[in-house]
């Protein structure tokens, strides 16, 4: 009877759910094409999810970033995202996931609209109940550009295993 009763706790087409994501960690930071520096950053994110298939997740997130360094620059960011879940073991997957979003950073006062990529390459959930899960990204590649009137900004973001972000899910 176990055995049938941890099916339920899969992601399956139908599950909605909304959730929560801080990181932060190092990232590099190319302005006007000049080489680049590398500045801290830390992110916070809200998500909302639909399984449109059994283990195949679609949803929307809202960020907002803070890069720290020569320039401070707050980002806000929101798009879509997509995220395959395999099962690894009892109450425990793999979740890697990729992202598009439009972002709006703002630097020494000037706002600078752009576009973000960001690719989980390893990212797992744990859940422990039907309702609740963790979330933890060890790998992960990020990429946004920003540009407006002549000024161009750009950061890229790799992160492995030093700059972990961490999160949980309530599904429905």
């Amino acid at each position: 009877m176990t055995a049938s009763m941890t099916t339920l706790y899969a992601q399956n087409k139908g599950d909605v759910f909304v959730g929560g994501i801080v990181g932060g960690g190092t990232s590099t930071n190319f302005i006007n094409g000049e080489s680049g520096t590398t500045v801290a950053n830390v992110n916070a994110t809200i998500e909302i999810g639909y399984f449109v298939a059994d283990k195949l997740k679609i949803g929307a997130e809202v960020g907002y970033a803070l890069t720290t360094g020569d320039i401070d620059v707050h980002a806000l960011t929101i798009g879509p995202n997509m995220t395959y879940y395999a099962k690894l073991a009892e109450k425990l997957y793999y979740t890697p996931s990729i992202s598009v979003c439009f972002a709006l950073g703002i630097a020494d006062g000037i706002s600078m609209p752009g576009i973000g990529v960001g690719l989980n390459l390893f990212s797992m959930e744990f859940r422990p109940t039907r309702r609740f899960g963790f979330t933890a990204s060890l790998a992960s590649l990020n990429y946004v550009a920003l540009s407006d009137e002549g000024i161009t900004s750009s950061t890229l973001g790799i992160n492995f295993g030093i700059n972990p972000s961490v999160g949980f899910k309530y599904y429905f």
